[in-house]
Parts: C-alpha cells; structure tokens; sequence
C-alpha cells in the first residue's frame, strides 16, 4: 500500500468513526425531546433516574467528540507538527479528556438505573421488567 493509500485509508476510516458517532447523538438527543415531550406508559411508570444518565452520556459524547477532532488535527498537523512533537497537547487533548469521561461514568454509572437482577441491587427497592429473556431490575434512585 502506497503512502497517498495509507493516509486516504485513515481519513476514510476517520470519516466513518466521526459519522457513525454523529449519528448515535443525534439519535440519542431525538430520542431524549420526544420522550421528554410525549412520554410513553412504560416510561412514565419507571421511577429512575435515566435523564441524569442521558445528560453524562451528552457529556462523554462531547469530550469524545473533541479528542476525536483534536486526533484528526493531529493527524492532518503530519508527523513534524506541533501536535505530535509536543507532549503536552496529547495529555490535555486526550488523556484528560478520557480521564474525564472516565470519572463521570464513575459518578453516575449506568448500573444505577438499570441492572441484572441479583448483582448490585444491594437490598434497594426495585421493579421487575420482563423483555421476555432477562429480569431486569430498576433501581427507585442512584446513590440511595
């Protein structure tokens, strides 16, 4: 594979990560207006905290989304340019920002809303939904 192959192969797969990512939050935030609008039975019989969730995954989505410019800047700045010769851009452009994500997933994981009956209920009340396959249980509140 040529040179010119290899750097079109990368934007290629860049492009289609980058789409693919745009495409799961714009799902996810229609999603979060039409049911925050029109909610449905099911939902508005759930008592959990789901839209704290959805608000950390907005978040994630946005640190995500910023490293994933700062790596195509990068990329683009070539293997000479400051990006990849200083350090320090690196840690703040990536490792940080994952750090971040890292630490709000921690502070409002999802197995406070929704968990596998019998691991982590650790006695907190809960309501049994049947998909059919698996016993789910949600949680009444995270953190309780």
């Amino acid at each position: 594979m040529t040179s010119s192959a290899a750097r079109t192969s990368s934007w290629a797969g860049w492009a289609y990560k980058s789409s693919f990512f745009g495409a799961f939050c714009i799902v996810t935030t229609v999603f979060h207006l039409r049911i925050r609008r029109n909610p449905t039975g099911r939902s508005d019989g759930i008592n959990t905290p789901w839209q704290p969730l959805i608000f950390v995954l907005y978040g994630a989505s946005l640190l995500i989304l910023v490293r994933s410019v700062f790596r195509i800047a990068e990329y683009a700045d070539g293997s000479h340019g400051a990006l990849q010769t200083l350090e320090y851009w690196l840690y703040i452009f990536d490792a940080v920002l994952m750090l971040a994500v890292s630490v709000m997933f921690n502070w409002l994981h999802p197995s406070y809303v929704i968990c596998r009956e019998g691991k982590g209920s650790k006695g907190r009340s809960a309501i049994s939904l049947e998909d059919g396959v698996t016993t789910y249980q949600v949680r009444g509140g995270a953190g309780k």
